[in-house]
Order: structure tokens, then C-alpha cells, then sequence
């Protein structure tokens, strides 16, 4: 849809948009009835328009095609200046009236909407607000469904379909709430009973949300308590609990006091002048009213945590969690805040890496993607985080030379990656050092790759200098494994192994390392093997 215009997906379209309503409706309703054409179009509305953010191919197609080829047309223009080419074509014109003319607009002449960073947001955002406005007289909706979108409408609203399904901390719901949530959603769910009393119900939606905000507090850092009776007598002596949570030292040493309220805007009469977030507003200046001087009196401090069944949030519950938000990552700074960014970028380089697919490698290493990884094979921060990112990288790079493949030695010989792996070898952690050694390893192997390790006195040395420092460092048999391996390949070459007669490690020949051959029989067979190619060669 960003390379072709809308035209040639037209059919495609219909047939996928048929396809994705069916399946909507099979999740909202169960293929129940109550959704109609109105449940669609709020379907597929973006968040931030009330909807479920799940986009049809029939809106996508209105900008997807402009927005593509706005962004690049700096670069067309640069690619077809020696060519006469600088009309932008039939297609794109075409597609440019179209979208005018149903959004009402001249779209080249407003050079800041044509030149925003973001020109597919920002041209789906003209699109849906003309969606939304016109949605009002296609659809002719009652009050009371103009009132439940526009709540839809407000800031948080929609946080709960962003979350991720973590059952631990209690991030699943079933398939029958989940409907019902839908249905009050979209209007077509009418009992204002069942849907604070039933299912969900007030006073367990309560508990829950106060359990949530105690939960993440404890996972934060943060003092606090659950119910805290702080000793508050209201009329007749009546003890009054304004600390659902109570938030210890939280204000200038102060305990606060914090007191969660839920509301529905379906409570409120008058939909004719409904107001979005007039419900928790009015909830949170009673609480207020109620409690925040009695606290005061006794020392505490009191914030009001408001919010409506359909996640409305007042002011002050959305300032107490950008708090809290700011003190978790403040307290996470450091190795166990980097080391979830740099886990997520590891596990992308490695899910399904190209590199060690036989079909892609050659792919791969053409597009010079390897070259990519080398910055990150060049980090000397050795914190853990950092030195995961490298030792993944490497893996890599080991993914592609663990076949032997000669065309693919031979297309890295000529980069830094040798370089790159002698100095890891020599500061890397144990893993990264096992698998830089492996990959030199891999290149000894290959006829070509010990030609160009040993064409010149410089490298042989360097590669030599290295490889004694790791047997002078009493390497892990892991590692001496692949430190012997390279050796005996490199006696495999005439100029190397008369080399090496003068600068085998001692260590190697008075019995240092007998605790490791005794129960490695491979790297024993292959120590006695060196020693065998060295002598023949005097």
C-alpha cells in the first residue's frame, strides 16, 4: 500500500477488510449481535480516536501511498535529475485529488503538514479527524454513544489495550470480560448494572486497581501500606479510612494519604451536555473536600486517586504515577535498567539471524549487514550489559563461519574483523573470548584464510604474541580447546610452523595443562599433533 496506488488494491482491500470484521466480531461479541457498521468504524479507529487501534485496509489505503512517496520525493528528485524525470506522475496525482477531495484540503500548499518528521502519522491524523467529524451525521449516534466516545477519547483511556497479557501480575482477563469491556465500549452493551455490578463490580474493581497501585509501588522501591487505619474519627465517632494506600515519607517526610475512587460516566444525567472527565473531576474535589483537612489536622498529607470505568484519570492520580514512574527509573539506573535494553536488542539480533540460515548468509554478507555489527565488536566498556551486546554480535559473525564456507572467509578476510578478534581474545569476558577464538579458528581452517594469516610476518605475529597470552593467562579447558586448534592449523603452513618452533608457549610441553588433556582426549590428540608437525618440519 506504500508503493502502489489505491487503485490496484482495491479488490484486495474489500476481500481483506470482509475478512477482518468477520474476525472483530467473532472477539467482540462471539458473532453475537451488536455489531453493526457503527462497532466497525470504532473498531478501527486509532487509540487516540477512541477506537481499538486495529486499522482497516480501506483507511490505510487513503494516505499509506502519499505519505510514502512525499517522504521520498527529495530523494526521486535527486536519483531522476539526469534522467528528465520530474513530473510526479499520473498515479500520484491522481491519488493527491482523491485524498483533497474527500479531506477537503490542499494538501501541497500547507508546506508544514508535507514536511513533518512523521508524515504517515501526521497524514493519518488528518485523515481520522475527518473520519471522526464526519462520523457523527453518517452514523447518527444518540447522546449517550457520543458520550461513551468521547470518554474513549481521553488521555489513558486506552492504556489497558496496550498491556501486555502478563498473568504474574495479574495482566489477563477473560474472554467474557474482555466482551464486556468491548460492548460498554462500543455502545452496544446498554446495562449500566451489569457492567459496574456484574463481571466486573464496583467494589472489586476497587480492589483491584488499589492492589495494582501497592503492587507497582513495592516493585518501585516505594514504602507503603494497604489500608492503613491512621486513627481518623469523622461525626458520631465514626472511623474514617481515607488511606486505601498509604504512601510512607512521600511528601517532605510527610505520610499520604491515598484514596482511590472509581466512577462511571454513565452515572451522570444529562448526556445532551456530557463533558469528558467531568466524572473523576467531581469525585476527586469530594474526596477532597471530605478528607484533606481532617488529614492535614493529624499531620498527613491527602491526594485523591480518581478514575472511571473507562480509565479516565483525574490530574492528581496522573501526577502521583509519572512520580512514581520518575523514582522507578531512577532507582534502576545502572546495569539493571541497561540491561533490559540491551537484552532486547541481543535477542533481536539473534531471533532467527540470517547469518547462520543457508539460504540468507550469502544475502547477508552481501548487503554487508556484518559491517554493521562491527561498532558493536569494537565496544571496550566491559559492564555486563555492554559486554552481552558484544559477545551476541560475535555469535553472530561465528554463525557465519561455523560451515567452513570459502567464499564466506574469503569475503571477510579483507575487514577488521581479525583485528577485532585478537583484542577481544585478550580483554573480552570468557564467553566473548570462546567465540572470537572460535571464528580465528574457523578462518585457520580454510586454505585461503591461513594463507592470509600467515602472508605477512606482522599478522602471523600478532596472532602468535595473542595466543601465548592466552596460555600464559591458565585459560578454562573450553577455551584451551580452541587455543590448541589454532595452533596445530597453524603448523599447517611451513613459514608458520617454522615460526612456531622457537615460540611454543613452554607451558604447553612441561605438564601445566595435564589436568586438562587427561580428560580431553580430542585436544590431547590434537596437542600431540602439533608437536609431531613441528618436529617433522626441523
Amino acid at each position: 500500500m506504500r508503493t502502489c496506488p489505491p487503485r490496484v488494491f482495491e479488490s484486495a482491500q474489500r476481500s481483506f477488510d470482509v475478512a477482518l470484521r468477520s474476525a472483530l466480531e467473532r472477539i467482540v461479541t462471539a458473532s453475537g449481535p451488536g455489531f453493526g457498521d457503527w462497532q466497525w468504524r470504532l473498531a478501527t479507529l486509532p487509540f487516540a480516536f477512541g477506537g481499538l487501534g486495529v486499522y482497516s485496509a480501506g483507511d490505510v489505503l487513503n494516505y499509506a501511498f502519499l505519505a510514502s512517496r512525499l517522504q521520498s520525493v527529495a530523494l526521486q528528485t535527486k536519483l531522476l535529475r539526469h534522467v528528465s524525470i520530474v513530473s510526479s506522475g499520473s498515479t500520484f496525482d491522481d491519488a493527491l485529488s482523491v485524498f483533497n477531495t474527500s479531506m477537503e484540503i490542499d494538501l501541497l500548499s500547507i508546506p508544514s503538514e508535507i514536511a513533518a518528521p512523521k508524515l504517515m502519522k501526521k497524514m493519518a491524523d488528518i485523515y481520522f479527524t475527518r473520519v471522526t467529524k464526519d462520523a457523527v451525521s453518517t452514523f447518527s449516534l444518540s447522546s449517550r454513544q457520543m458520550a461513551l466516545w468521547k470518554s474513549q477519547m481521553e488521555d489513558h483511556t486506552s492504556d489497558w489495550l496496550r498491556v501486555v497479557p502478563i498473568s504474574g501480575l495479574g495482566q489477563t482477563m477473560n474472554g467474557r470480560t474482555y466482551r464486556l469491556l468491548q460492548g460498554l465500549y462500543g455502545g452496544y452493551l446498554w446495562g449500566h448494572a451489569m457492567s459496574c455490578a456484574g463481571i466486573v463490580g464496583i467494589k472489586h474493581r476497587h480492589n483491584v486497581v488499589r492492589d495494582t497501585l501497592v503492587d507497582i509501588c513495592y516493585r518501585s522501591g516505594i514504602s507503603s501500606g494497604k489500608e492503613v487505619d491512621i486513627g481518623l474519627s469523622g461525626e458520631r465517632d465514626k472511623s474514617l479510612r481515607p488511606a486505601d494506600v498509604l504512601l510512607y515519607s512521600w511528601d517532605g517526610g510527610r505520610d499520604v494519604c491515598v484514596d482511590l475512587t472509581g466512577s462511571s460516566p454513565l452515572t451522570q444525567t444529562g448526556m445532551v451536555d456530557f463533558v469528558p472527565g467531568r466524572a473523576v473531576l467531581v469525585a476527586a474535589q469530594r474526596k477532597r473536600a471530605k478528607y484533606e483537612t481532617k488529614c492535614a489536622d493529624i499531620g498527613y498529607g491527602f491526594l485523591p486517586f480518581s478514575f472511571s470505568s473507562f480509565g479516565e484519570l483525574e490530574k492528581d492520580a496522573v501526577t502521583l504515577l509519572k512520580r512514581i514512574r520518575k523514582f522507578s527509573v531512577a532507582q534502576d539506573i545502572g546495569a539493571r535498567a541497561a540491561i533490559h535494553i540491551f537484552s532486547r536488542i541481543c535477542f533481536a539480533i539473534a531471533k532467527g539471524s540470517v547469518a547462520s540460515h543457508p539460504e540468507t548468509k550469502m544475502r547477508f554478507l552481501n548487503a554487508q549487514i556484518h559491517l554493521y555489527l562491527y561498532p558493536l565488536l569494537n565496544i571496550t566498556d566491559m559492564t555486563r550489559p555492554l559486554e552481552y551486546l558484544r559477545l551476541i554480535s560475535f555469535s553472530v559473525i561465528g554463525a557465519l563461519v561455523k560451515d567452513n564456507d570459502t567464499e564466506v572467509i574469503s569475503i571477510l578476510l579483507p575487514t577488521e574483523l581479525i583485528p577485532l578478534c585478537l583484542r577481544t581474545i585478550e580483554m573480552g569476558s570468557e564467553m566473548t573470548k570462546c567465540v572470537a577464538t572460535f571464528i580465528i579458528q574457523r578462518i585457520l581452517s580454510d586454505s585461503g584464510g591461513l594463507n592470509f594469516m600467515c602472508r605477512t610476518a606482522e599478522r602471523f605475529v600478532e596472532t602468535s604474541r595473542v595466543l601465548r597470552s592466552m596460555v600464559a593467562a591458565q585459560p578454562t579447558s573450553r577455551l584451551f580447546k580452541h587455543i590448541i586448534r589454532c595452533y596445530l592449523l597453524l603448523s599447517q603452513n611451513s613459514r608458520a610452523c617454522d615460526a612456531l618452533k622457537g615460540s611454543l608457549p613452554n607451558a604447553l610441553l612441561d605438564g601445566t595443562f595435564s589436568p586438562i588433556l587427561s580428560e580431553d582426549h580430542t585436544t590431547r590428540g590434537w596437542l600431540h599433533q602439533l608437536l609431531i608437525n613441528l618436529r617433522g618440519r626441523r
